[in-house]
């Protein structure tokens, strides 16, 4: 019950139904996925007579961090803000780091969990790529630049977008390579190119880094285990792409080195 629940509170964090459903809202479904969680680990725990934290250096160093922001929001700039933000999103992203770390304990439930990741991500770059197509995008403020909307919740911009899409992708590059069936492999692939596209889409300057950083680190991983064979189609398939990068991508990407080129300005500003 503790593991469903987390698997449950991952695709509400990752899918927000509320937005699709408002009566969702009104029910609290991730506070109540979250809590089914804790509370069943509770009491597996206490029966078994096991701590219900256990002193992990990571989950020791998370909730310090926690504990340090909560501390310091009287010096804030922003105190209310600071608040907001750390009561909406931070804290539910140290439980959920949390929970992970706790309840995801063999390999069947690091399959299961990464699996609930891979078919979550789907929606999400479905949504992107529609954006695209359908020409649903932000203003910028920049005659040709275009950037889609974000899907919602914690992918609620281009950049966020890019960034859950890229948490996702080496899970699904991992499973691929599991002794799986046709079906499996298929669902798992398609939602790798998916995921790859909406990446590219969003115009996200972190989010190409991100995804270059993960294809070095693929290929030097297959490369050192023996898989020349899986790093050359990964090299083949990157060449494939250049040509249908959309149009103002390189431009948009030449802007990491030359910022003072970049038009929005938002370069400068960080």
């Amino acid at each position: 019950m503790a593991f469903g629940g987390l698997v449950a509170f991952t695709a509400i964090l990752l899918l927000t139904p509320q937005t699709l459903l408002p009566v969702l809202k009104t029910l609290r479904i991730a506070l109540l996925a979250a809590g089914v969680s804790i509370l069943a680990h509770m009491l597996d725990t206490t029966m078994r007579r096991q701590p219900i934290v256990r002193s992990r250096r990571e989950i020791v160093i998370a909730f310090t961090l926690l504990i340090w922001a909560a501390i310091t929001i009287p010096f804030s700039y922003w105190p209310s803000g600071s608040v907001a933000l750390l009561s909406d999103q931070y804290f539910k992203a140290v439980i959920f780091f949390w929970l992970i770390a706790t309840l995801v304990t063999t390999r069947q439930r690091l399959r299961t969990f990464a699996w609930a990741l891979v078919l979550c991500s789907i929606p999400l770059a479905i949504i992107g790529i529609q954006h695209f197509r359908s020409g649903e995008f932000l203003y910028t403020g920049v005659a040709g630049l275009k950037r889609i909307a974000g899907y919602s919740g914690l992918s609620g911009n281009p950049n966020d977008l890019a960034l859950t899409l890229n948490l996702i992708i080496p899970f699904s590059g991992a499973l691929i390579r599991l002794p799986r069936g046709v079906v499996a492999r298929s669902v798992d692939a398609g939602a790798l190119i998916l995921s790859v596209t909406t990446v590219i889409i969003t115009f996200s300057r972190a989010g190409f880094l991100t995804l270059s950083a993960i294809a070095i680190l693929s290929m030097i991983f297959f490369v050192t285990r023996r898989a020349p064979a899986v790093a050359a189609t990964m090299v083949a398939a990157t060449l494939t792409i250049v040509p249908l990068l959309p149009a103002g991508y390189m431009e948009r990407l030449s802007t990491i080195t030359d910022f003072e080129a970049d038009p929005t300005g938002s370069e400068q500003g960080r």
